[in-house]
């Protein structure tokens, strides 16, 4: 393996990597957003990774394989129900739905 293809194999790491703690970051920082643009607790977004095989071009040696990112999926699983009357997003019964992030997790 020559130079060029081990930082080939290494950037595309390094960019999922990357992508995949932007989306913790984004995740963490929306733990306690109980109404977004859509008027609905935020959602936990989550980063599916697949390999990506990168050939040699005119070398004939074998193929290489890196990491992409395949999707950034939303994670549909209820949040946590408390109880706050206080809150502005109470509902008739005081309870507020929060979003399902888990910081520990995440």
């Amino acid at each position: 393996m020559n130079l060029i293809s081990g930082i080939d194999v290494t950037s595309g790491a390094l960019n999922s990597q990357r992508t995949r703690l932007d989306v913790v970051a984004q995740n963490i920082a929306n733990a306690q957003t109980t109404r977004g643009l859509d008027g609905l607790p935020y959602q936990r977004k989550v980063v599916s990774f697949e390999g990506e095989l990168l050939r040699k071009q005119g070398l004939g040696g074998p193929s290489l394989q890196t990491v992409k990112v395949a999707e950034i999926s939303t994670d549909r699983s209820p949040g946590q129900r408390v109880y706050d009357p206080q809150h502005p997003d109470a509902g008739s019964d005081g309870m507020v739905q929060l979003p399902n992030v888990n910081l520990a997790f995440e």
